[in-house]
C-alpha cells in the first residue's frame, strides 16, 4: 500500500494544546490541522477544537446536503456494481432493477430513497409542534431539477384528492379483511410524514412506468394480461441459484441472448460493417439455418434455392462466393418471383412490369374470345374483372406508388386494349351496320392512373364527390 502525504492530514495535542509539530512520509510534509481542515467520520476538525463550531457546520450541512446530480452519478455506479453481482447485461435498464412490475427485486433505488429523505425532512421541519422550528425551517438545497417542498406540496394536493374521492377497495379490503389506509384529514402528523414519503414513492413509480412503455423491447411486459406478479425477498434472493435468478430476470426484460437480440446488439456496435464482415454473418445466418433444419428433421432443396444479392456500390466489386447448402451450390438471380411479385437486385419494378403486361396480354386473347360468341356488357365486364383485371392488377398496393412513368404508360395501353374490346360488343355492331357512328366514351374498364389515384385518396379521380367524403368510400367505382 502506498500513503499519499497530500491526501493526509496531522494533528499534534501536548497536555490538552494544540502543537505546531510537522510530519514527514518519504521526505514529504503532512498538512496539518491549521493548514487543511481534517474530516474524521462524518466530522470535521479545525484548529479550534470547540463543539460550538460543530453544530454550525452541521447546520450548514443540513442546508446544503446533497444534491440530486451528486445522487444520479452514485445511482449510476451503484447500477454497474448490481448488474455484475447479478450477472446481468448493462443494456438492461435501471427500471428491471427497482421498478415493481411483473419481477420485483428487494432493492431500492438511491435517488428514490434521496428523495423519500428529503421529504421526510421537510415535513418534519415543516410541521413541527414547535412554533419557533416551523418558523425557522430552512430551505433544503437539492438542486434546480427538483425541489422537496414541491413535492411534498403535490403529495399533500395527491391525498387530499383521494379524500374527496374516496377509498378504492381492492380484493379482501372491500370485505374489511385487510387494515384501510387512514385518510388525510384525520391522520396523525406521524402518519402524515408516512402518506407524504409512499406518495413519493408512489409518483417514482409512476415515472419508472412511463418510462418503460416507451420502451419497445424491455417494456413488452407492460402489455402481459393475466401474469401473476412475483417479488423477490432478500433470504429468496440469497438462497436462489445465481444462473437461473439471472435467467428470470433477462427473460422478463428480453435481455436474453437469442439470436434476434445477438444480431441487434452486433448491428448496433459495428453499424457500417465491412463487407467481408457481413458475408460472414449472412453465411453464419444460413449455416445456422441448415443446422436447425437438420435438427428437427427438415431438408432444403439446395436446387430450388435462388440467392439474389442487391449491391448498390459503384465500383465494380467481384461477385461474392455462392452459397453453398449439404455441398450444393446456390444458384445467384438478377430477379427471383416472390408471392406472385417479381423482385430483382435493383429494386425497381421493371421485372414485375414485364410480367404484367405478358400476362395481360395472354388474358386479352381470351376476352376476345369470349366477346366473339356475342356474350353481353355485364357478363363480359364480370369476366374482365374475374380474369384479366385480377392478373393485371395483382399487388398493385405494393407497386403503385413506385412505378416509374414509362411502365405507368405501359399498363395504360394495356388497359385501354381491353377497353377497346369492351367498346366492340355485339349492340355497336348492330348500330353501325344503321349507318350510325358511335359515340366517342371513355374506357369501361379502369386504368392504372385511376388506381393510382383511388390508393392515395386524389380527388381527380371523384370529380362529383367532396373531399371530405373520399375516406368513407369503397375501393370500387363504377364508370359511367
Amino acid at each position: 500500500m502506498e500513503i499519499k502525504p497530500s491526501k493526509s492530514g496531522s494533528i499534534s495535542i501536548v497536555k490538552g494544546q494544540l502543537a505546531y509539530e510537522r510530519f514527514h512520509i518519504n521526505n514529504k510534509l503532512v498538512p496539518t490541522i491549521l493548514e487543511k481542515h481534517i474530516k474524521s467520520l462524518g466530522r470535521w476538525y479545525s484548529a479550534e477544537l470547540k463543539d460550538s463550531k460543530q453544530v454550525e457546520q452541521l447546520k450548514q450541512d443540513t442546508i446544503s446536503g446533497l444534491s440530486l446530480s451528486h445522487a444520479n452519478r452514485l445511482e449510476r455506479l451503484v447500477n454497474v456494481q448490481v448488474r455484475k453481482w447479478l450477472g446481468l447485461p448493462r443494456c438492461l435498464s435501471s427500471i428491471g432493477l427497482y421498478g415493481n412490475g411483473v419481477l420485483s427485486l428487494p432493492i431500492s433505488s438511491l435517488v428514490e430513497e434521496y428523495k423519500c429523505a428529503k421529504a421526510r425532512l421537510e415535513m418534519t421541519l415543516t410541521e413541527s409542534r414547535d412554533p419557533f422550528v416551523r418558523g425557522a425551517a430552512p430551505t433544503l438545497a437539492t438542486g434546480r431539477k427538483w425541489k422537496p417542498s414541491a413535492a411534498v406540496a403535490e403529495a399533500k394536493t395527491s391525498l387530499r384528492h383521494r379524500d374527496i374521492v374516496g377509498h378504492v377497495q381492492h380484493g379482501k379490503n372491500g370485505l374489511g379483511m385487510e387494515a384501510t389506509t387512514p385518510t388525510w384529514q384525520k391522520a396523525t402528523p406521524a402518519e402524515r410524514r408516512h402518506m407524504v414519503v409512499e406518495e413519493v414513492r408512489h409518483q417514482e413509480e409512476a415515472a419508472r412506468c412511463a418510462k418503460a412503455v416507451s420502451q419497445a423491447q424491455q417494456g413488452c411486459w407492460m402489455k402481459w394480461e393475466g401474469v401473476e406478479r412475483r417479488r423477490i425477498t432478500w433470504s429468496k434472493l440469497w438462497s436462489i441459484e445465481a444462473s437461473w435468478l439471472s435467467f428470470t430476470i433477462r427473460a422478463v426484460y428480453d435481455v436474453l441472448s437469442s439470436p434476434t437480440n445477438l444480431h441487434l446488439w452486433i448491428m448496433s456496435a459495428n453499424p457500417a460493417p465491412s463487407r467481408s464482415s457481413s458475408l460472414a454473418m449472412n453465411r453464419e445466418l444460413i449455416q445456422g439455418f441448415v443446422d436447425w433444419s437438420l435438427r428437427n428433421n427438415l431438408q432444403i432443396n439446395a436446387g430450388k434455392t435462388k440467392e439474389l444479392v442487391v449491391d448498390f456500390r459503384r465500383r465494380n466489386n467481384p461477385p461474392p462466393a455462392p452459397v453453398n447448402i449439404l455441398g450444393t451450390d446456390v444458384d445467384v438471380v438478377e430477379s427471383y418471383k416472390y408471392l406472385g411479385v417479381h423482385l430483382n437486385n435493383n429494386l425497381d419494378w421493371s421485372h414485375n412490369t414485364d410480367a404484367l403486361v405478358k400476362k395481360g396480354n395472354s388474358r386479352l386473347f381470351l376476352l376476345r374470345r369470349v366477346r366473339s360468341f356475342g356474350v353481353q356488357g355485364p357478363l363480359l365486364r364480370t369476366f374482365y374483372d374475374s380474369v384479366v383485371g385480377s392478373a393485371i392488377f395483382y399487388g398493385i398496393v405494393c407497386w403503385s406508388s413506385s412505378i416509374t412513368d414509362r411502365d405507368r404508360k405501359r399498363m395504360d395501353r394495356l388497359v385501354r386494349r381491353t377497353s377497346s374490346v369492351r367498346l366492340l360488343h355485339p349492340r355497336c355492331v348492330k348500330e353501325r351496320s344503321w349507318g350510325q357512328q358511335p359515340k366517342q366514351r371513355g374506357p369501361d374498364f379502369h386504368l392504372p392512373s385511376y388506381f393510382f389515384q383511388l390508393i392515395r385518396g386524389d380527388p381527380q379521380a371523384f370529380p362529383d364527390i367532396e373531399r371530405h367524403s373520399l375516406s368513407n368510400m369503397s375501393y370500387r367505382r363504377d364508370m359511367p
